[in-house]
């Protein structure tokens, strides 16, 4: 699956302290946009701090398939906690940053691509 980060509404690059899938003036962590490009709605991510919070939260709605490699039963997976690291790190450039987050989703045999 091909996902999509729009530069214009991506959180990053601030540390971990206030960064969630979206926050409350609609900017999104690069999982908050892979989240509802996997169906989860705005309402669902809105502060949810990690892909496994969000499953976690919804235990009740069905995890799709495309979003398993991120969190599956309440736990974040090795490469969404890889994610966020790199996604909330204050030292690193966004080409850095961009270059790192691609490569992770690779590895999941998906594809990451960076608008705007």
């Amino acid at each position: 699956m091909k996902f999509i980060v729009d530069r214009k509404t991506w959180y990053r690059g601030k540390g971990p302290d206030n960064s969630r899938l979206r926050n409350n003036e609609g900017m999104m962590c690069c999982l908050g946009h892979i989240s509802l490009q996997c169906g989860f709605t705005q309402g669902e991510i809105n502060y949810v701090t990690s892909p496994g919070k969000l499953t976690e939260r919804l235990y009740h709605k069905p995890i799709p398939e495309e979003y398993r490699w991120l969190a599956d039963d309440g736990c974040n997976s090795d490469l969404s906690s890889d994610m966020m690291r790199i996604n909330d790190d204050k030292e690193i450039s966004d080409s850095v940053r961009e270059l790192e987050l691609k490569l992770i989703v690779q590895k999941a045999g998906h594809e990451l691509e960076f608008i705007n």
